[in-house]
């Protein structure tokens, strides 16, 4: 089914990242056609445990993130601002920056707000791994309540959007000591916030990913992408990468969350590690509904 999309302007959003230390992931890649959506049919409930074991031992055919890749349809303006400055993450320190210094043109990550609402939908996940939680992907261990969502992110600045090789001598990825795989932790961040006080009730993050141009940000635009990869990671201006609700961590688990409306709110970029043209795009938001069997987007 084509996913019906008019973007919407001035909310926009993306994912989180990791890469497997003793494998190379490229070579497993998995590059299809057609659009990455979600049936909603709740059909899609998994064991977390699996994609995470698999991940360790490189035992998946697939990328490191455990995803086929497919094509999506999305729109979006290319716009050029005066670079925003610098700015601090929660800790108060910033990691160094690739593009940093450097005194040209740079990249500007936006999230297509439409494959968003349309991909989002309730599900049950168990969850056997420790690994997710400690990661933030659950807040326990068993059959969880989550709240699944697809995000596709663009570049529409004018530079790439580098995160490079996940190694050691890069500042922007650390090995995490439970997957035993690099991870780029505070780059995506999810809330969970009262819709009526603004007070967030849940945060989750998502540091499985391999970040690549692997389609054109508008499919008619011609734009020449597919250059990066999982051993060298990032996003062309007018590309984009894309990441289905079957993926590990692409949820937040709302298990323990009382019934209410709720707005549910993804960050991309989120530490500002990555210097861009305008930070004010890396954030989007939609209304959920969460009740006792689930819950339901409001439109």
């Amino acid at each position: 089914m084509q996913i019906s999309r008019s973007l919407l302007a001035g909310v926009l959003v993306g994912g989180g990242f990791a890469c497997s230390a003793e494998t190379d992931p490229a070579a497993s890649r998995s590059v299809g056609a057609g659009a990455l959506q979600s049936d909603g049919s709740g059909s899609e409930s998994g064991t977390a445990s699996d994609s995470f074991a698999s991940a360790r031992t490189g035992s998946e055919s697939v990328a490191s993130d455990g995803r086929p890749r497919a094509a999506a349809e999305g729109a979006g303006e290319r716009r050029t601002r005066e670079p925003a400055a610098s700015g601090q993450g929660a800790s108060g320190e910033r990691t160094p920056s690739l593009n940093e210094g450097a005194g040209g043109p740079l990249p500007d990550l936006v999230l297509d707000a439409a494959y968003l609402v349309d991909s989002t939908r309730f599900d049950i996940q168990r969850i056997d791994d420790p690994c997710a939680v400690q990661q933030r992907c659950a807040t326990g261990l068993g059959e969880r309540r989550v709240v699944r969502f697809g995000s596709r992110m663009g570049n529409i600045g004018e530079a790439d959007f580098v995160l490079g090789t996940p190694e050691p001598s890069n500042p922007l990825w650390t090995l995490d000591a439970c997957t035993d795989r690099f991870s780029l932790s505070g780059f995506a961040r999810y809330e969970l916030r009262d819709a009526q006080t603004g007070e967030q009730v849940l945060l989750g993050t998502k540091n499985e990913f391999c970040m690549t141009d692997a389609e054109p940000w508008i499919p008619e635009s011609g734009a020449t992408c597919r250059t990066y990869t999982c051993t060298r990671q990032g996003i062309r201006p007018e590309c984009a990468d894309n990441y289905g609700t079957d993926l590990p961590c692409q949820w937040l688990d709302v298990t323990d969350v009382p019934p209410g409306s709720y707005d549910l709110r993804v960050t991309v970029n989120a530490e500002r590690a990555i210097e861009e043209l305008d930070y004010d795009n890396d954030s989007v938001q939609l209304r959920l509904r969460i009740d006792a069997n689930g819950g339901s987007v409001e439109r």
